[in-house]
C-alpha cells in the first residue's frame, strides 16, 4: 500500500479528525475501512493504493431521517408506480420544492410546472434539443461543469462562454461586456449557480444583469441549482426564477437532493418551468412521457431530507465549511504555489497549480506522484491542464492524508 493511502486500522489524524468528528452528526460518520468496500465510482475507479477526491460524491452517511425513508420503502416492498400518474396531481417533488422555496425565499413556484426528472444530465441535454436548433448558439460558463458543454456540442450546437474567474468571485465579463461578444444566434443560457467547479455563489446584482441580458435577447434560461443547500460564510442562493415574473417566465430551475443528502445514484430530481408556455414549448419538441419515472427511492428520500432534514445540513454546512478552511490553511502554509481560492458554496475547490510549472497535466502528475485522484482542470476549462479540482468533503479520518498526498505531489521533483 502507497505511505499516503489510509490503512484499514488508521487512527484519527492529530490535525483535522477531532475537529471533524466533533462537528459531524453521528449517523453520518464512515470509517475509512467502510469507505473501502463501497462500490461507487469514487471508490471502485482506482486501486487501493490511491485517495479519491474527484467525483462530487461525499464521504458521509445521508442524515437518519433519509435513511429511514429508504429503508421504508423496502420494508413495504413498495416498489409499485406512483399515484399522480393516474391522478394527473402535481407530483410530491413539486409540492415539496414548492412549499421549500416558499419557505426558504419566499418564492413559490406552480406545482402543475414542475416536472419530476431521474437525471439532471439528461434534462440538460433535452432542455438544449427544445429550446435551440443546430447551430444555434448557447452561452455556458467557463470552466464548467462537463457534461454543461458537453450538452451543447454533442448536439451540434455552438458554444458562447463567459469566463468565471478561477478565484471564486463570478464572472470576468461585465454583462454590458458579454453581450457585445455574442453571437446574434445565442438562443440558451445554461446557468450554473452555485457554480461547478468555483463555488461561486452569484450576488443578486450579478443575477439582474444577467435576467437582463438575457430578457433583451429574448434567451431561455436553465439553472442548475442543485448545489444551493451547500452555501457557506452567511451567504444566500438566490433562485434566478425568483427575481421577477418576466425572468421567471423563461426560466426552467433543475433542483434535486442528491448533492445536499449524498444520494446521487437515487436517481430524483425536478424540472421546474417557470411558465406554463416554456413548458408547452419544451413539450412540443420533447414529449413528456419520454423523461421516464424519479427513482421510487430517490423521491422518497429527497422528500424525507427536504421535510426532516435542515438541522443536519446546518451541520453539515459547518463540517464542510471547516473542511474547506483547514485544507486553504495548510496549502498556504506547505504548498503557497497552489492557488485556492476558498469556495462559497459546493464541497470542490478549484485549485490552480499553474505556478508550480509541473511536467504535465496537473490531475495526472498528483495521481502519479502522490496517488491522489482528482479531477482534471482540462474536463472543465479547455487547456485548463493547469487546474484540478479538489472534493474536500472527506470523512475526518481521510482529509489530512489527501492533503498529505497533495503537498507530497507538489514537492516532488
Amino acid at each position: 500500500m502507497h505511505p499516503t493511502a489510509p490503512r484499514e486500522d488508521a487512527q484519527p489524524s492529530p490535525l483535522f479528525a477531532p475537529l471533524g468528528d466533533a462537528l459531524l452528526p453521528a449517523e453520518s460518520r464512515l470509517s475509512p475501512a467502510a469507505l473501502r468496500q463501497r462500490r461507487s465510482m469514487k471508490w471502485a475507479t482506482h486501486g487501493a493504493d490511491v485517495l479519491p477526491a474527484f467525483v462530487a460524491e461525499m464521504d458521509l452517511a445521508p442524515p437518519l431521517c433519509v435513511q429511514e425513508a429508504i429503508a421504508d420503502v423496502a420494508a413495504r416492498g413498495d416498489y409499485g408506480y406512483p399515484p399522480h400518474l393516474a391522478t394527473g396531481a402535481p407530483h410530491p417533488l413539486a409540492l415539496a420544492h414548492a412549499a421549500r422555496m416558499a419557505a426558504l425565499y419566499g418564492f413559490e413556484p406552480e406545482p402543475d410546472l414542475g416536472v419530476p426528472i431521474a437525471d439532471l444530465v439528461q434534462a440538460l441535454y433535452l432542455c438544449v434539443a427544445a429550446f435551440t436548433d443546430p447551430g444555434d448558439c448557447v452561452l455556458i460558463q467557463e470552466p464548467i461543469y462537463p457534461p454543461i458543454r458537453a450538452a451543447v456540442l454533442d448536439q451540434g450546437r455552438q458554444v458562447a462562454t463567459l469566463p468565471m474567474r478561477a478565484d471564486g468571485q463570478g464572472p470576468a465579463l461585465s454583462a454590458a461586456e458579454l453581450d457585445a461578444r455574442l453571437p446574434n444566434r445565442t438562443r440558451l443560457l445554461l446557468l450554473c449557480n452555485p457554480h461547478n467547479p468555483t463555488g461561486h455563489v452569484a450576488t443578486r446584482p450579478q443575477l439582474d444583469a444577467l435576467a437582463s441580458l438575457c430578457l433583451s435577447r429574448d434567451m431561455v434560461v436553465v439553472s442548475d441549482e442543485i448545489h444551493a443547500d451547500l452555501v457557506f460564510d452567511g451567504r444566500a442562493h438566490v433562485p434566478l426564477a425568483a427575481l421577477g415574473a418576466e425572468i421567471g417566465a423563461c426560466t426552467v430551475t433543475l433542483v434535486s437532493g442528491t448533492k445536499a443528502f449524498n444520494i446521487p445514484a437515487l436517481s430524483a430530481g425536478l424540472m421546474q418551468f417557470g411558465s406554463g408556455g416554456l413548458k408547452q414549448r419544451f413539450a412540443a419538441r420533447i414529449p413528456l412521457k419520454g423523461l421516464g419515472l424519479a427513482n421510487a427511492f430517490g423521491v422518497a428520500a429527497t422528500l424525507a431530507g427536504w421535510a426532516r432534514g435542515d438541522e443536519w445540513l446546518d451541520r453539515l454546512r459547518t463540517y464542510l465549511q471547516a473542511a474547506r478552511d483547514h485544507v486553504q490553511r495548510r496549502l498556504a502554509a506547505e504548498v503557497p504555489g497552489i492557488g485556492f481560492a476558498a469556495p462559497q458554496a459546493t464541497y470542490m475547490a478549484w485549485l490552480d497549480l499553474s505556478a508550480l510549472d509541473l511536467p504535465g497535466p496537473a490531475a495526472s502528475v498528483l495521481l502519479e506522484r502522490g496517488r491522489i485522484a482528482l479531477s482534471a482542470g482540462e474536463r472543465f476549462l479547455p487547456g485548463g491542464t493547469a487546474f484540478a479540482r479538489f472534493n474536500f468533503a472527506a470523512a475526518p479520518e481521510l482529509l489530512d492524508p489527501l492533503v498529505d498526498a497533495l503537498v507530497a505531489a507538489c514537492r516532488t521533483r
